[in-house]
């Protein structure tokens, strides 16, 4: 089960052999497993038990709706901790996962909150030059800022908005590149061959990323009677896909 999509819970199988054993107690078990999840959970979970019959034997089966109201906490004598499902355990989530959870319950996202900068401080250049460019429309700071969420209904920017300007005072925003040596990191002598890092603009970094694996990608080529054909190393829109979605990933 994983935090934010829901799942069942099984009890009567062996966790380590998955050999169906089966529950001799049923009422007695099901009301204690009743019992945990409202004593030991918090906020209270939407949950349904049910008894299911395998191999002739009886097995319980709760089913957990996926929750809005995160993060989650297990409480347990006076300590309340927050657990996320990775593989095949459960690991306590991390502070910067947490802060995450606590604004999904709160209907918000870290990119939508207002901040105290004015609009008149900074500059939107680099995406009016880019909306331009991928639409062939002009950008309408007045409407598009509020649109786009760059802009909040008290008129300060969004952290988004402080992302897309040309200022872009965030610290976080920046995106490091490796080009290892070999495909699993390193060959034993050298480490990497180039790295590069960059701050500032969310266009900018993307650019700047997909610039860099460019420069350490190959450019085959075959000539034609009227020029040549490119053959990239690897297709222009997945490079553009890829480290927009890992950009995308790590923003919080």
């Amino acid at each position: 089960m994983r935090i934010g999509i829901g799942g069942n819970l099984y009890f009567g199988i062996d966790d380590k052999t998955h050999e169906i054993i089966g529950i001799e107690n049923l009422q007695e078990t099901i009301d204690k497993i009743s019992e945990l999840i409202k004593t030991k959970i918090t906020p209270m979970i939407n949950f349904v038990v049910s008894i299911n019959q395998e191999e002739n034997k009886n097995i319980i089966k709760v089913s957990v709706d996926s929750g809005s109201e995160t993060p989650y906490y297990y409480i347990n004598e006076g300590t309340r901790i927050a657990f996320i499902r990775m593989g095949n355990e459960s690991v306590q989530v991390a502070n910067h996962m947490l802060n995450e959870l606590i604004l999904k319950g709160k209907r918000e996202t870290f990119d939508a909150m207002a901040t105290n900068k004015d609009i008149k401080d900074v500059s939107f250049s680099i995406l009016r030059a880019t909306f331009k460019k991928e639409t062939g429309k002009d950008f309408n700071e007045e409407k598009d800022l509020i649109s786009f969420g760059l802009l909040s209904n008290i008129g300060k920017l969004t952290h988004a908005g402080i992302l897309f300007s040309d200022q872009c005072e965030i610290y976080q925003s920046k995106v490091v590149c490796t080009r290892w040596n070999g495909l699993n990191k390193a060959s034993g002598i050298v480490d990497a061959i180039d790295d590069a890092k960059y701050s500032g603009n969310i266009i900018n970094l993307r650019q700047n990323a997909i610039d860099f694996v460019k420069k350490h990608s190959k450019k085959a080529w075959r000539k034609t009677p009227n020029g040549r054909i490119n053959y990239p190393e690897y297709d222009e829109y997945a490079i553009l896909e890829a480290i927009t979605n890992r950009i995308n990933s790590q923003t919080i």
